[in-house]
């Protein structure tokens, strides 16, 4: 009996240490978080505010449902988690910038969710608006290299 609680306890501990360096692991990049996770929960916002204008005419690109909205919502709550992991040491450990940046990042997410909650298009124009100026000045001060064309 008294082996098989010291056993229990030595494989939760190997457990443990597992589960540690596996998070370490999982920890992206720089780049492959932008481009896996923000870029993506963005353009909901930036694909859901505004206008196209074409030769056929002018189509509005805001939701026309309820479930059209709360997925900006999500989009929005996704980049507030996305500013708070770019903030951690990993990503913004010596870079008082990065951190300002992911701050500012997390405030126009929740204004974003607040505009989409409301259905405020206008709100959510502007919302998309600063969340674009934002990633310019990110990248115009961090990234390194030509950024990659679609």
């Amino acid at each position: 009996m008294r082996l098989w609680k010291t056993s229990r306890f030595a494989l939760a501990l190997i457990g443990a240490a597992l589960a540690g360096n596996a998070g370490a692991a999982d920890i992206k990049s720089v780049h492959d978080l932008m481009a896996e996770d923000l870029e993506p929960a963005a353009e909901v916002i930036w694909d859901s505010a505004g206008w196209i204008t074409t030769a056929a005419g002018e189509e509005e690109l805001w939701p026309t449902t309820d479930a059209g909205w709360a997925g900006v919502a999500g989009g929005a709550d996704r980049i507030a988690e996305i500013s708070r992991v770019l903030a951690a040491p990993h990503y913004a450990e010596g870079l008082a910038q990065w951190a300002e940046i992911s701050a500012q990042l997390e405030i126009i997410a929740r204004t974003a969710k607040r505009d989409a909650e409301r259905h405020d298009k206008a709100g959510l124009f502007d919302s998309g608006g600063h969340l674009y100026q934002v990633c310019v000045a990110c990248h115009e001060r961090h990234m390194i290299g030509e950024p990659e064309l679609e």
